[in-house]
């Protein structure tokens, strides 16, 4: 059992549960008897007077800190493989292949977004689709001419988790906004096409107006001819000069 010492007893955690078992048992109609009292004062009592404020490194620990550590420490410990720690060289080796690998993300997304901001956004799926090997294959060379450090296990390890992040992004991100441009481009050509057929719709309405318009205006004309030509039969018959009708009507069909 669990000791504690006092300047009057050995008090016990099995001593007090003994003292106070009719008490812990039903305590509304068994009241703490003094002996029990006594006892749990000197109990807190001496607990409360020796308490230790606990450090992990030079940081003093709280509950809330104290839970956190020991969640890592669980982590970390899990199936009983503590975890090796890193010297200095194998932490440089990570931090620079981390930094290749994300530079070489930004690079395929920096190119991606050129790519889908250019005239030639807007392709078919199939056809966008074309562009992601190119692509991940300039960034794989691209983290790798960006580090030094590693063996070829860890350089494939990274290679692997790169081309994951490429093809999520590409297909999570690319995808829909090149079928986004694409359905914006069908409908420009729609538009288009729409424009060019009322244009054409109007050129062949106005070339029949030009032409009925010269048909009136030759009948017109035609029109003007006759009525001049019965003017002067007329006035030919009226001054009995039917001997001048024939000079007068070709005078009169020259004009």
């Amino acid at each position: 059992c669990l000791l504690f010492t006092s300047k009057m007893a050995a008090i016990t955690i099995l001593e007090i549960r003994e003292k106070g078992k009719t008490f812990i048992r039903d305590s509304k109609t068994n009241p703490a008897d003094e002996d029990f009292q006594e006892f749990l004062k000197e109990l807190v009592v001496h607990i409360m007077s020796h308490l230790v404020t606990k450090c992990i490194g030079n940081e003093e620990v709280s509950g809330k800190s104290f839970k956190t550590a020991v969640k890592q420490w669980a982590d970390l410990c899990k199936n009983s493989n503590f975890p090796v720690a890193e010297t200095i060289g194998e932490a440089t080796t990570r931090l620079q292949n981390d930094q290749a690998s994300t530079m070489a993300i930004e690079t395929f997304r920096m190119k991606c977004t050129r790519i889908l901001n250019s005239d030639n956004s807007g392709m078919r799926d199939d056809e966008f689709r074309k562009t992601y090997k190119p692509l991940l294959k300039e960034v794989i060379e691209t983290y790798k001419s960006s580090r030094s450090l590693g063996n070829a296990d860890l350089v494939a390890d990274y290679v692997s988790r790169l081309t994951e992040k490429c093809e999520l992004y590409f297909e999570e991100h690319c995808l829909p906004l090149n079928a986004a441009n694409w359905k914006i481009k069908e409908q420009k050509l729609s538009l288009e096409e729409e424009r060019k057929k009322l244009e054409q719709a109007r050129i062949e309405a106005e070339n029949k107006f030009n032409k009925w318009q010269a048909a009136f205006r030759m009948a017109e004309l035609l029109s003007t001819t006759i009525n001049k030509g019965f003017d002067v039969a007329i006035a030919a018959r009226n001054a009995n000069n039917i001997i001048n009708l024939k000079p007068l009507m070709d005078i009169i069909f020259k004009k």
